[in-house]
């Protein structure tokens, strides 16, 4: 934890002290208008650490307040970073490019209207992508396979993934899931981990929510690293209440043609009492096998299990949640989002997830519930936007 914290405050201190810095250059700023701007940025550092503090001790209204500030800010903050760095390495070039050519000084960016136009910039772009977050849609997955005979009635799973359920995701939010699902009417719901975030004893009646959905082949649930995170037992105790089958390295047969695989997240540890039963040893491995449903929160293939499940639906990336975070994501989970096929006749789907984690906000990356068709193989494969 002190590795963590002193990595946050060296890189989050860091972004604030640049737009500090960007601010005095191009506005000039002085005497009392810096130290107004020093405190609050000072303060929004220190934000979430003492909204996670506030929400621990049960001032969960002034926690929920604070965290849309400062989780809001830390977003801005990082689009301004990035803007300002990029202009201000384009006029150092400029100004080296200058000492040899100095007709080249006329293209540098100017500090003070540049700055203007990025603080305009960024603002609209929040305004977008807080709206952007409350909109969740449906996304329409048609999966072709071998695994049903020809002429098998088609069947529909619905995924719910990275609620984040907390102090910025809280019932609205799970309403329009709700409604997303029943609207479906799928005959089998999974949830892939992260439906929680942080403490769970001021959510029973959201819990209580999601109990209200029911499907005929059952619903089933799997940890995500936020389960972890906020605590196993706390998380786990709300999944179950919330009318959830958890798999934990475990199988289960639905039918004799259905069989749906667990497994816990990877950043899991032996002292989160995890499971140590690994994909390959409850895969099935016989051939021809059931319609195999893999559940898998980080979109991570382990080449030992291609061929034996159908279809692993996995989460975790959120698309980035916020552009252009999607490119850094992206280096460490290539298949960031959507359907992918693999080898042996597998195939991964990522979800963007229906919630937020940090900043309640989403850009070019808009949160969805998915509905799977699976239907014998004669059917193409596709997403329906």
């Amino acid at each position: 934890m002190t590795v963590f914290l002193l990595f946050y405050l060296t890189i989050y201190g860091g972004v604030n002290l640049f737009f500090l810095w960007e601010m005095r250059r191009a506005f000039r700023l002085s005497g009392v208008s810096i130290w107004i701007l020093t405190s609050f940025l000072i303060f929004m550092v220190l934000g979430p650490i003492v909204v996670r503090y506030l929400e621990h001790g049960g001032m969960i209204a002034v926690a929920k307040l604070m965290a849309y500030v400062v989780y809001s800010w830390m977003a801005l903050a990082f689009w301004f970073f990035m803007i300002g760095l990029i202009r201000d390495l384009w006029n150092t070039l400029i100004w080296i490019i200058a000492r040899f050519l100095p007709i080249a000084s006329k293209i540098a960016i100017p500090i003070y209207g540049s700055t203007s136009v990025f603080l305009i910039l960024i603002l609209l772009a929040g305004m977008w992508s807080l709206r952007e977050a409350h909109h969740i849609r449906l996304e329409r997955v048609t999966i072709q396979t071998g695994s049903l005979l020809p002429g098998s009635p088609p069947m529909t799973v619905c995924q719910i993934s990275d609620v984040h359920l907390g102090l910025l995701v809280g019932e609205w939010r799970l309403r329009q899931i709700i409604d997303l699902v029943n609207q479906a009417h799928p005959d089998m719901i999974v949830m892939t981990g992260d439906l929680v975030d942080g403490t769970t004893g001021h959510m029973n009646h959201l819990a209580d929510l999601m109990a209200s959905l029911h499907a005929p082949l059952g619903k089933f649930a799997i940890t995500g690293n936020h389960e972890f995170y906020a605590g196993i037992k706390p998380s786990l105790a709300f999944i179950k209440s919330a009318g959830f089958r958890i798999l934990r390295g475990e199988s289960i047969a639905i039918n004799e043609r259905v069989l749906v695989v667990g497994v816990d997240d990877s950043g899991a540890s032996v002292s989160d009492e995890s499971p140590t039963t690994s994909e390959n040893q409850i895969l099935p491995s016989m051939n021809p096998r059931p319609l195999t449903l893999l559940l898998k929160h980080r979109p991570l293939i382990n080449p030992a299990s291609l061929g034996r499940f159908d279809l692993q639906i996995s989460g975790h990336t959120h698309r980035g949640q916020i552009f252009p975070f999607n490119f850094f994501v992206q280096m460490s989970f290539p298949m960031i989002d959507g359907l992918y096929p693999l080898a042996k006749g597998s195939l991964l789907y990522t979800s963007r997830g229906a919630g937020t984690w940090g900043p309640p906000m989403r850009l070019m990356s808009p949160p969805i519930v998915t509905l799977f068709t699976i239907v014998p193989a004669q059917v193409k494969s596709g997403v329906e936007k």
